[in-house]
């Protein structure tokens, strides 16, 4: 049965009406599938095209036709190479008590005399505030004292203590253990030349 709208016109029967609403129900719904297949489609693609980029930046040297990729493909393999020794050197630390790579580091760099802050900083490339902060912590631990320079009392010098001098031969020894297995099936003169690039590098990227 038809029925009259407020201003006069005649309505819809009520079974149009029911369909005609159904109607755009199934049109929002289809037009939202057919969205979220679209979004689903451009997604996967995107993550596609990443995925491709990254492997050939990371293992495709035969894809490797520009300088841009190339100097890509480096900077993947170095962050690559730098999340292994992490995790190598994490291991090795932990079994002399301490707590970071970085520590290690800072403990290398006093083994051929005492050091000032400013000095430490320039030679593991770790800014001021973190150097103060490790040097702190490797105090108590007992790995490191620290004293006022006679001439510039100013300047605190950094000085291995015993028990420093013994974590870092027990590095060292275990080190050189994993050095030889990292390093096998390198000839000694890309050994060389590999360290000379790594040193440019670090050049180059260092601002100070």
């Amino acid at each position: 049965m038809d029925t009259a709208e407020p201003d006069g016109r005649q309505a819809r029967p009520i079974r149009e009406r029911h369909e005609h609403v159904r109607g755009k129900r199934l049109k929002r719904v289809t037009t939202g599938c057919r969205y979220r297949a679209e979004l689903v489609l451009r997604l996967t693609s995107a993550s596609l095209f990443f995925n491709i980029k990254v492997n050939k930046l990371t293992f495709g040297a035969t894809l490797l036709d520009n300088d841009g990729q190339l100097h890509g493909s480096i900077v993947v393999n170095l962050f690559r190479c730098s999340n292994l020794l992490e995790r190598i050197g994490r291991k090795l630390v932990s079994e002399v008590g301490l707590s970071s790579v970085h520590q290690w580091f800072i403990l290398s760099a006093l083994a051929d005399g005492d050091l000032s802050l400013k000095q430490l900083g320039k030679n593991t490339l770790v800014t001021k505030q973190n150097m103060t902060g490790m040097i702190e912590r490797l105090k108590q631990g007992n790995f490191v004292v620290t004293y006022e320079a006679r001439d510039d009392r100013r300047i605190t010098l950094v000085k291995l203590t015993d028990q420093g001098r013994a974590a870092l031969a027990h590095l060292d020894r275990f080190g050189n253990l994993s050095n030889r297995s990292s390093f096998d099936r390198l000839r000694l003169e890309e050994l060389a030349s590999f360290n000379r690039c790594l040193l440019q590098l670090i050049e180059n990227m260092n601002d100070e």
